[in-house]
């Protein structure tokens, strides 16, 4: 009978992930002011053509030779930014009959080694809310032409942009201070096929935009040339197609959900708190994380949670059980 709850439960919460609205504005870029026609140049030409996503943070300002991605849709006739069809390769689209390209590029210039990472970012429909649980994902794909894939492209929630001039460099956001809550692990070679790349995070609380693109430096990366060994330090050229893009309410595991016959008590608390409605010997794991995400080394035993030397605050206690499920209660720390 446990079990059967345990699965329905499951099953309920990730119906519930499922229905939730996505976050993220014109999530397949299916939405434009003008028609493509060529490569973009300037960093607006991005911003005029695709609805709700940008490329630069101020349209009056100098626009960037160095942040230029490009828009391809279908409605391009002259397969220079088409759709399937376009300059650097042949993909179509996953959802409708438009997606965005982005390129990482590692060379030598004016007597030195320079990255440029293009991004594009956009204002989630709402604000995220501290202590909830996202799950982010988008489907990329390596265009044809490229010899070099890499990984660590990703996502970054934040509750303001960076200044224009740091979009104008085209420098990776991480020198920055611009770190991505999700980002692959894996390098992404695939072509023609589209990839997932997918994870979940606890919102701070406040984030009013996502970026898009690869945030680390050069010597973060992994990297893998089709043809031959890749020498590190030469010269790196690759671009990515990216097409829907979602930001949900929920955790990535089916098993996570929120079991109201647990209970944590007391709370709020100035101490240590107990869990009621689950067996000491159903628990695998106890772990707490503050409102950024961090974990703390907690002491605890059997049922009883020791919260003493933790500052005031709110707090998730994460309870991971024996038969794989996961709960999360939030606790008010006084």
């Amino acid at each position: 009978m446990k079990k059967k709850y345990i699965l329905l439960s499951c099953l309920f919460s990730l119906n519930l992930i499922n229905a939730q609205q996505n976050l993220i504005p014109n999530p397949s870029f299916e939405s434009y002011n003008s028609c493509p026609e060529f490569i973009t140049m300037q960093s607006h030409e991005f911003s005029y053509n695709v609805e709700s996503w940008n490329a630069d943070t101020d349209m009056n300002a100098q626009s960037s030779y160095n942040n230029t991605p490009e828009y391809y849709n279908e409605c391009d006739t002259t397969n220079t930014v088409g759709v399937p069809q376009n300059s650097i390769g042949y993909q179509a689209a996953r959802t409708g009959s438009a997606y965005i390209g982005l390129s990482y590029t590692y060379t030598f210039v004016t007597n030195e080694y320079k990255t440029k990472s293009e991004v594009i970012y956009a204002q989630l429909t709402e604000p995220l809310l501290a202590g909830e649980s996202y799950t982010f994902s988008m489907h990329v794909s390596l265009a044809d032409m490229m010899n070099h894939s890499i990984n660590k492209l990703g996502a970054a929630f934040v509750s303001s942009l960076p200044d224009q001039e740091i979009f104008t460099k085209g420098e990776p956001l991480i020198k920055h201070g611009i770190i991505p809550q999700i980002a692959s692990s894996s390098i992404i070679k695939t072509k023609n096929i589209w990839s997932e790349i997918k994870g979940s995070f606890i919102a701070e609380g406040g984030e009013r935009y996502v970026i898009i693109g690869n945030f680390h430096d050069y010597d973060d990366l992994e990297i893998e040339q089709f043809e031959n060994d890749y020498e590190p330090g030469s010269n790196l050229i690759t671009y990515y197609y990216i097409d829907d893009v979602s930001l949900r309410k929920g955790t990535l595991s089916n098993s996570d959900f929120e079991d109201a016959s647990v209970t944590i008590f007391p709370n709020p608390t100035d101490q240590n708190v107990f869990i009621s409605g689950i067996n000491s010997s159903d628990i695998k794991t106890i772990k707490l994380y503050d409102m950024s995400g961090k974990e703390y080394l907690i002491p605890h035993h059997n049922d009883t949670v020791d919260l003493a030397n933790l500052s005031s605050g709110i707090y998730i206690l994460k309870i991971e059980t024996v038969e794989g499920g996961i709960i999360k209660k939030k606790i008010m720390k006084k």
